[in-house]
C-alpha cells in the first residue's frame, strides 16, 4: 500500500486540517492531524473509526479572458466573416461602426435613444473589449451565439498576433 498526503489549506493550528490523500494512486478528501507521520497508520486509524474518504475531483482552472485590443476584435469579426474586411478598417483607423453591428446596437437599444448613442460611441471610441463588460452578454444574444461561440470566439480573437 502507498500513502502519501498533501495539505489544501495552510496549517490553522485546529486538531486536523482538510487533504487530499493518495492511497495507491486514488485520491481521496480527508483530514489528517497536521503532525501524521505514519500515514499508513493514521489512514487505517481513521478508517477503523468508520470514516469513509470521498474521491477526490480536480477542479478544472476557470478560463480567463483577456482583453481584446480593438484591432483584435474586429480583425475577428471580419475572420468569422461577421464582417467585411474593409469595416474591420475602418472601425479599427477612423472609428466607423460595421453595418452588423450598427444594426444589432440599434435592436438592443431600439427603445431607448440615449442607451444607443451611448453604445455607439463606446464601441467605435473603445481602444478595448472587456469579456466582462455587460454589453457582449447582449452582442451575444442578438449575434445568435451560444456562450460556447462567444468563448471560441473571444479566445481565437486572443490569439491574433
Amino acid at each position: 500500500m502507498s500513502i502519501s498526503a498533501k495539505y489544501t489549506a495552510p496549517d490553522t493550528g485546529e486538531e486536523t486540517r482538510p487533504g487530499i490523500l493518495f492511497v495507491d494512486g486514488k485520491a481521496w478528501n480527508t483530514t489528517l492531524p497536521p503532525d501524521a507521520g505514519d500515514l499508513r497508520m493514521v489512514y487505517e486509524a481513521w478508517l477503523a473509526e468508520g470514516n469513509v474518504p470521498e474521491e477526490y475531483v480536480e477542479t478544472p482552472a476557470a478560463v480567463v479572458y483577456p482583453d481584446l485590443s480593438d484591432r483584435q476584435f474586429f480583425q475577428g469579426l471580419a475572420e468569422f466573416g461577421i464582417i467585411t474586411w474593409e469595416e474591420a478598417e475602418q472601425a479599427v483607423g477612423p472609428g466607423t461602426l460595421p453595418a452588423q453591428f450598427a444594426a444589432i446596437l440599434e435592436v438592443a437599444f431600439a427603445d431607448d435613444p440615449l442607451m444607443l448613442s451611448r453604445a455607439r460611441v463606446k464601441v467605435t471610441g473603445a481602444t478595448k473589449f472587456e469579456y466582462a463588460d455587460p454589453m457582449v452578454p447582449l452582442i451575444r444574444l442578438h449575434m445568435g451565439w451560444t456562450p460556447e461561440q462567444l468563448n471560441e470566439f473571444w479566445l481565437t480573437c486572443a490569439q491574433i498576433p
